[in-house]
């Protein structure tokens, strides 16, 4: 007679012993246990993953605000540009224009008035970041950013700005500061001239 099998009753199985088994290899460098593995914060924006960043860059004032662990992160978010002196970086009216950080070089800041003279009311020089005043208040950029010499820069996307500047409010809140003296500061020297 054939044996019964009650459903939800378990059957034993014999337990395995891999104690003898070298352990496996990978990259050079034994298997970890899951606990020792090295690990992106949770709480970090999806994407943030570090691609070789240029440590020099982390000076700039834009990354102060972030956590140091997670700066790396964020400039592995930002890609770099070359552009020669004279080269529009962002146009007065551009909408969503990118966030720049100026790695060498300088950037004139003008804005054109009635009748299309130019007016320069600021630069931006190495380690300095422009464009945060249009991302922020979701409006079309209010001046010219012009290289005034050859530069090496760093964009970000808009879409990146958003979700970097969204999980770290210490970078919102310092962003939203320096936009709000630059901009002061522009209509001084647009009403002095």
């Amino acid at each position: 007679m054939a044996k019964r099998v009650v459903p939800g009753t378990t059957v034993p199985i014999p337990k395995l012993d891999f104690d003898d088994e070298p352990p496996r290899v990978r990259d050079g460098a034994p298997d970890r246990d899951y606990e020792d593995e090295v690990t992106i914060p949770r709480d970090a924006p999806l994407g943030m993953r570090a691609r070789t960043p240029s440590q020099s860059m982390l000076v700039s004032p834009f990354f102060a605000p972030l956590p140091a662990d997670h700066r790396g992160a964020v400039l592995g978010r930002f890609a770099k540009r070359s552009v020669a002196a004279g080269a529009t970086v962002i146009r007065q009216g551009e909408t969503a224009p990118p966030l720049v950080i100026v790695m060498r070089g300088r950037l004139d800041i003008r804005v054109e008035r009635a009748g299309g003279k130019l007016v320069q009311v600021g630069s931006i020089a190495t380690g300095e970041y422009t464009g945060e005043a249009a991302l922020l208040s979701r409006a079309p950029a209010s001046a010219h950013v012009i290289a005034a010499t050859d530069a090496e820069l760093l964009t970000l996307l808009p879409s990146d700005f958003y979700e970097i500047a969204g999980a770290y409010p210490a970078l919102w809140a310092e962003l939203e500061d320096t936009a709000e003296r630059r901009t002061r500061d522009q209509d001084q020297r647009l009403r002095a001239r």
